[in-house]
């Protein structure tokens, strides 16, 4: 993986022009597409062509940076001037070496892009490789907290309704599963909402009707709730029946109670936390693989909100300190953006950061590492651990981290309309319905072709492609892609890579065995 620094035979060595004229050959044109990293001990180069990351000295980390934004003969001088003669040639003939041996700096601008030049049988897929069904058992809901994306002042999203999906509906869409997932030995069957539990019999029923229809297939089931309807026979029905739960919650009673409100303004802390309480008690060991924490951190922003939250696991002991975890910023809308207007909003601390930070600190100190900041750096890192590695630059590259629509999962309403998944605006193109099918043709044109076609002049040029982690979400705005979105998201997206593969090369500094765990991460 590293550059050799050491001495070059004479025999090896190269006159000031050969060097210069292998640079202009190679660089004088096009610049080649790779990110310069450095740490406090280190310098590294990330290629985008192999997915490779080399460690490099000094002068080769300065003098490839001169090649990447100027012309060959200004950023030799530029070297020359700051090194000497002898040592910048040096380095551009070690340079030279690692291009040769390693194959890098050799990819430029992506000329394809996408699922397009990878799947060439998607409708063969969408008919036996469906993984995954998520059920919007009813758009009612209990709560009405003030960032949810169902709020009307938030226009990517359907309002809060009341309508339920009736059975029928739930019956066709497991049907089409079964239909459809031919190459699958296991399936997942999701429940979502409003507020599912408010429809406990209902998801009893489907239950009921998929074990029939999916007898042969292994199955598991999934929910998503707030947790203020969990009592002690609802929590023993999810155990036996192998399900897995989310909860909402946000924190410690009063950073909760902030924004997740009844319909009269009251919080919901205590019933949140008496249904996960039942689920833990009733779920036991098995509670850190089947029960999860969804976190939303609302505004007002700070270091010592986040520390507040961490402390939820202080005030109840019994919830496993390795329960998994997620934690996110709200989707902003009008509401959100008053609060933050009134608070005068500075944050002092992202949470990226805050996670970065304290999975270093508690790493090198062999601590145990809070479930928040784990659940924000160990999948980042995962993701860098298992990227593949290309002896030679490979001019393919992902749909950044679009799934293949109608493959891996589909999202269920409750009118029986099939949509990507449940994070997409409810407006963005419909993919199908559990009478008519799939929409094969919507997804190419649309999900493939369009997305690809918007989105290669941005992509195409940009150092992360092979590791980005944006998807469908990030691109759409209602019903149309927007490009100015994808924009917005593309700038923090690439910061925050440069951030996880600083912390990456810093903990395998002090410890180059440290991370190894992370080849088995499994990253969903």
């Amino acid at each position: 993986m590293e550059i050799n620094h050491n001495s070059i035979p004479k025999r090896q060595k190269r006159s000031e022009d050969v060097i210069k004229n292998y640079f202009y050959a190679l660089f004088g044109r096009n610049k080649p597409i790779a990110k310069l990293i450095k740490t406090d001990k280190k310098y590294y180069l990330y290629d985008k062509g192999t997915n490779k990351i080399l460690s490099c000295s000094e002068i080769e980390y300065y003098l490839l940076e001169e090649i990447l934004k100027n012309d060959v003969n200004i950023a030799l001088n530029n070297s020359i001037k700051k090194y000497g003669k002898r040592k910048v040639f040096a380095a551009a003939t070690q340079i030279i070496k690692a291009i040769n041996q390693e194959n890098i700096l050799k990819s430029f601008r992506a000329t394809q892009f996408g699922l397009s030049s990878h799947y060439k049988n998607i409708e063969e897929k969408m008919r036996s490789e469906l993984m995954m069904l998520t059920l919007e058992v009813t758009e009612r809901c209990n709560l009405r907290c003030t960032y949810c994306v169902y709020n009307e002042e938030h226009r990517e999203k359907r309002n809060h309704g009341d309508k339920n999906m009736p059975f029928s509906v739930a019956q066709a869409a497991i049907d089409y599963l079964k239909r459809n997932s031919e190459k699958q030995d296991s399936v997942y069957l999701s429940f979502y909402g409003g507020e599912p539990l408010l429809r406990y019999d209902f998801i009893k029923s489907c239950v009921e009707y998929a074990e029939k229809t999916l007898k042969k297939k292994n199955i598991s089931y999934s929910i998503t709730t707030n947790g203020t309807l969990i009592n002690s026979e609802n929590a023993e029905f999810f155990f036996n029946n192998n399900f897995s739960v989310c909860i909402s919650i946000d924190g410690p009673q009063e950073i909760h109670d902030m924004y997740r409100k009844d319909f009269k303004g009251n919080g919901s802390f205590n019933k949140t936390i008496k249904g996960l309480k039942h689920l833990i008690h009733t779920f036991g060991k098995s509670s850190v693989e089947r029960i999860s924490l969804s976190i939303v951190y609302a505004p007002p922003f700070s270091e010592k909100k986040i520390n507040r939250i961490t402390e939820l696991w202080v005030e109840n002991p019994w919830i496993p300190e390795n329960i998994s975890v997620q934690i996110t910023y709200p989707l902003y809308h009008k509401e959100i953006e008053k609060i933050l207007h009134k608070e005068r909003f500075i944050e002092d601390k992202n949470l990226g950061q805050w996670a970065r930070e304290e999975f270093f600190k508690n790493f090198n100190h062999r601590e145990v590492i809070h479930p928040i900041s784990k659940s924000i750096v160990e999948k980042m890192l995962a993701i860098l651990f298992q990227r593949p590695i290309y002896e030679k630059p490979i001019d393919k590259y992902p749909l950044n981290a679009c799934c293949l629509p109608g493959v891996r999962k589909i999202y269920v309403d409750v009118e029986g309309n099939f949509h990507v998944c449940e994070r997409i605006s409810s407006f963005a193109p419909l993919i199908g319905n559990v009478n008519t099918g799939i929409r094969s043709d919507v997804i190419q044109e649309t999900y493939i072709d369009k997305y690809e076609k918007w989105s290669l002049p941005l992509c195409s040029e940009c150092w992360a492609i092979r590791i980005c982690n944006q998807c469908y979400v990030h691109i759409f705005s209602g019903s149309k892609i927007d490009i100015n979105i994808k924009k917005d998201f593309c700038k923090k997206t690439k910061s925050m890579w440069e951030e996880f593969i600083k912390l990456a090369l810093e903990i395998v500094e002090r410890n180059p065995k440290g991370l190894n765990y992370l080849k088995n991460y499994k990253i969903i």
